[in-house]
């Protein structure tokens, strides 16, 4: 079974999301945390509910989940530079997070032989 397919209801997000820079850079690192784990991130929401939408899961967005998020990329053995990147990116403060997709390109995991961890 695809697992990215238990992701939320994604029909309505919420209007406190405006358009700007740091939602893409986090929407960003939810596709390299897809592509990285192999599930939808929303995966750590429904294991604590079941009924919540894509708006909701994003608006609690918190440190709790960007741990869940390390500890399972590391798992699943992906390099610290890819961690670091999916972590910079979904940082639950803007203030915090990667500023521009300039800054994602100029990432060390882009230059890194070892970002996956294969033996």
């Amino acid at each position: 079974q695809n697992k990215i397919s238990h992701e939320p209801n994604l029909a309505s997000l919420a209007p406190s999301l405006k358009a700007e820079a740091t939602v893409d850079i986090w929407a960003f690192g939810k596709l390299m945390y897809e592509v990285f784990a192999g599930e939808s991130l929303f995966m750590i929401f429904l294991e604590e509910v079941q009924n919540r939408n894509a708006s909701e899961c994003i608006l609690a967005w918190s440190d709790a989940h960007l741990r869940e998020v390390s500890i399972k990329l590391l798992e699943d053995r992906i390099g610290s530079s890819g961690v670091d990147l999916v972590l910079g990116c979904l940082s639950p403060k803007r203030s915090t997070r990667t500023k521009s997709m300039v800054d994602i390109l100029h990432h060390p995991f882009w230059r890194d032989e070892k970002a996956f961890r294969l033996r």
